[in-house]
């Protein structure tokens, strides 16, 4: 099954990068000002991550990417729901592909749909740390404030 999706990963890459990235930019607002190619490229980091992850079962690259893509994102405040619609705007796009690819030999296209489902839920776990992380810092950031306005001399909150 692994050569299979390499040959397959080989085979529709830019079909696949290309019908995502139309799919992203005409259903967020917060990717149609983005230019075209920051993200292609940004698509074509996912595509790779997770066609690693359907290959090798690692979760490494998809790791990297996600953590990457979340502070980037974070940083030019774009909403955590964009970012999460992105990757399963992939789900959607991939999908029909492995269907196509493994239509008669069932065992293989659930085990595909499963890996794909199982990279789904790394991503979004990813994220949500990621978010949790950030409020945690934005909260600390608020309460030192907070103390040194109220005490005398400026008291600097050591957090």
């Amino acid at each position: 099954m692994r050569e299979r999706l390499t040959r397959l990963r080989l085979r529709n890459m830019e079909a696949l990068i290309e019908a995502t990235v139309v799919d992203v930019r005409s259903r967020f607002a917060a990717y149609k000002e983005r230019p075209a190619s920051e993200l292609e490229a940004s698509v074509r980091l996912c595509y790779h991550a997770y066609m690693d992850f359907l290959q090798t079962g690692s979760f490494v690259s998809l790791t990297d990417y996600i953590g990457e893509m979340a502070r980037r994102r974070s940083d030019e405040q774009v909403r955590i729901s964009a970012i999460q619609a992105v990757f399963l705007t992939f789900r959607e796009v991939v999908m029909p592909v492995l269907q196509a690819e493994f239509k008669d030999e069932h065992e293989h296209l659930l085990q595909a749909f499963g890996s794909v489902l199982r990279a789904e839920s790394q991503a979004l776990g990813c994220l949500l740390t990621f978010v949790r992380m950030r409020l945690r810092r934005a909260c600390v950031t608020h309460v030192c404030q907070e103390e040194k306005n109220r005490a005398p001399g400026g008291i600097v909150c050591l957090s």
